[in-house]
């Protein structure tokens, strides 16, 4: 998130630029293309919008956007509307590279009641699912306790799963009133 997010924000600019620039089919193929990615996508059309309205009218790039602030109002309004999450339900839905050590963490991670994994693991596998967690940001905490062997990994799902929830569906809300405003 703290690469990727920057990144995505930083192509917004040139996102309006280039839909500027493209001719209708251009604008079509590229506006498609945004539409085949999740919800992450976001971080980069809303900042690309806000810039966008920033402009004079006449120099909006406005059939390309009007269909680009459509389908982020669209999905706004689905993040928005999706239920809280039950107090007891500590799924985590996560996807690793295929390996079987990924696919007893992706079990793991997908259980709603189960909180803690102790897993005994030799140094290569604890590398290696230290590394998947990481690199997802996942709200898991993971900890080697150094007793046995193979030592064994522990791995606690974290209450910042809920928090993430609440602060994503809060920063939907803020940008569709402001999508709504601005974008008819």
């Amino acid at each position: 998130t703290e690469i990727r997010e920057p990144r995505l924000d930083m192509l917004s600019s040139p996102l309006v630029r280039l839909l500027e620039a493209a001719d209708d089919e251009l604008r079509d193929e590229i506006v498609a293309a945004l539409r085949g990615y999740g919800d992450n996508v976001l971080r980069c059309l809303m900042p690309a919008l806000r810039s966008a309205a920033a402009l004079p009218p006449a120099a909006r790039p406005r059939n390309g956007l009007d269909v680009v602030a459509r389908d982020c109002g669209e999905r706004l309004g689905a993040i928005i509307a999706r239920p809280p999450r039950d107090e007891d339900d500590w799924s985590i839905e996560w996807t690793g590279c295929g390996c079987n050590l990924c696919d007893a963490l992706g079990t793991f991670l997908g259980s709603r009641p189960r909180r803690v994994f102790e897993w005994p693991l030799a140094t290569d596998g604890r590398r290696h699912v230290h590394t998947q967690i990481d690199s997802a940001e996942l709200p898991v905490r993971h900890q080697t306790r150094r007793q046995g062997r193979p030592y064994t990994l522990v791995l606690t799902k974290t209450g910042e799963l809920f928090t993430r929830e609440q602060e994503a569906r809060h920063k939907a809300e803020t940008d569709l009133a402001w999508l709504t405003s601005a974008w008819e």
